[in-house]
């Protein structure tokens, strides 16, 4: 939600990066300059018309009713178990049969949520709408639309279980995201990244 810095990086993605690298799950620059150029600065002015309803800004915080940010792919790692992320971004050399295949292995995950803690029924029939065939526009849409449903789950893990089972990299005014976390996961984090990062466990 908070994009203070012009260019570069924000450090609760510099810390991100630092830990899910190895996932292949690090995320782009969030900066000022480079969110100009999709549209502006919406996550702030989303943030501010929540916070004038009550909701707080504070990840940290207690807050009954708070604002976060999440990031779907490093929040698939401990949710499912990956060891890396599942490719069904478009990128270069990346065709769409493999494309498809990760998705469907999305779907699955997704589908698999129901048996969860706490559990999330996804009634929505764009788990069962198959992905193969589909290109362009149409296959973007499908993705953003599995994405979605991994940031709710994300949010509900975190309304359910807080920091027992998310870790809060960063804080509110400086830029934060909230991603599920795992003991063995946070066990492998470097003592000096665990310092800046909130996580019960």
């Amino acid at each position: 939600m908070a994009v203070p810095n012009v260019g570069g990086l924000r450090e609760c993605d510099r810390l991100v990066n630092r830990f899910y690298r190895r996932f292949e799950a690090g995320v782009y620059p969030a900066n000022r300059r480079n969110l100009g150029r999709y549209g502006g600065l919406r996550g702030e002015g989303l943030a501010a018309v929540l916070a004038a309803e009550g909701f707080s800004l504070d990840p940290r915080g207690s807050a009954a009713r708070r604002v976060i940010e999440v990031y779907p792919h490093a929040a698939m790692i401990a949710l499912f178990g990956l060891r890396r992320t599942l490719k069904y971004k478009a990128r270069q050399g990346r065709g769409y049969p493999e494309r498809w295949r990760e998705l469907e292995e999305l779907q699955r995950h997704l589908t698999g949520l129901s048996r969860a803690q706490p559990a999330f029924h996804i009634e929505d029939g764009v788990l069962g709408r198959s992905p193969r065939g589909l290109r362009g526009g149409a296959l973007k849409t499908l993705e953003d639309a599995l994405d979605s449903l991994v940031c709710a789950y994300v949010a509900l893990l975190y309304a359910v279980a807080g920091f027992r089972r998310c870790a809060v990299f960063g804080d509110g005014p400086r830029g934060h995201i909230v991603i599920p976390m795992t003991h063995s996961l946070y066990d492998s984090v470097p003592d000096v990244l665990q310092r800046d990062l909130r996580f019960a466990g």
